[in-house]
C-alpha cells in the first residue's frame, strides 16, 4: 500500500491514489477475512495441538479476530505512510501498541487471568484499525477523478514477497509462545 500510494502521489496522479488505496484495502480485507475464517475453522485443532485441551477453542477464535486486526492495521498504517502522514502514523502506532500491550497486562492483572491478555490485544488492535481507517478515509476523500491503478496481478506480483515476509515474521514472533505452550500443560 505504501509503495503504490507513494508512486502515484509522486506522479501527481491523485485519482489513481484513491483507486489504488481502495483496491488494496479490498484485497487486504479479503486476506484478513481468510485468516479469520481459517482460525475459526481450525480453532479446536489448534487448541488441542498447542494447548492440549479444547477448552481454549474460544480463545483461539478470539485470536482470529486479533489476526484480522493485525493484518488490517498493517495495511492501513502502510497507507498512512504512503500518503505521507509520517508523524501521524508514528503517533497512532505509539498509542495503539501501548494500548495493545498495557491493555493486555492490565486485563491480566485486574481480572487475575492470563486468558484475558488476548482481550487486551483485541482492544488495542481494533482501536488501531478504527483510527487508521478513519484517517485513511478522511485523506482519500481529497483525491478526485478517475485514474488507472495498477492491475491486481501486478499488485500481487510486487506484494507476494512482502506478504510472505510478513507471514514469516508474524509466525516467528509467536513460534516461541506456541512451542512453549505445546510442551507445557
Amino acid at each position: 500500500s505504501q509503495h503504490f500510494t507513494l508512486y502515484h502521489l509522486g506522479r501527481g496522479d491523485y485519482p489513481s491514489v484513491k483507486k489504488t488505496i481502495y483496491r488494496i484495502l479490498a484485497i487486504g480485507l479479503g486476506l484478513s477475512l481468510a485468516g479469520l475464517i481459517t482460525l475459526q475453522i481450525l480453532a479446536s485443532d489448534i487448541s488441542t495441538v498447542f494447548l492440549h485441551s479444547t477448552s481454549y477453542t474460544e480463545l483461539v477464535r478470539i485470536l482470529g479476530v486479533v489476526l484480522f486486526g493485525n493484518i488490517m492495521f498493517g495495511i492501513l498504517n502502510g497507507t498512512i505512510l504512503g500518503i505521507q502522514q509520517f508523524r501521524l502514523s508514528a503517533i497512532i502506532s505509539i498509542v495503539i501498541w501501548v494500548t495493545y500491550y498495557f491493555g493486555a497486562l492490565g486485563f491480566a492483572v485486574y481480572l487475575r487471568s492470563i486468558d484475558t491478555i488476548v482481550f487486551g490485544w483485541l482492544l488495542g488492535i481494533l482501536l488501531g484499525v478504527v483510527i487508521d481507517l478513519a484517517v485513511v478515509m478522511a485523506s482519500v476523500n481529497r483525491y478526485f477523478g478517475s485514474g488507472k491503478p495498477p492491475s491486481n496481478s501486478y499488485l500481487f506480483r510486487y506484494s507476494l514477497p512482502i506478504l510472505l515476509s510478513g507471514i514469516i515474521s508474524y509466525g516467528a514472533a509467536y513460534a516461541d509462545r506456541l512451542i512453549v505452550s505445546g510442551l507445557l500443560n
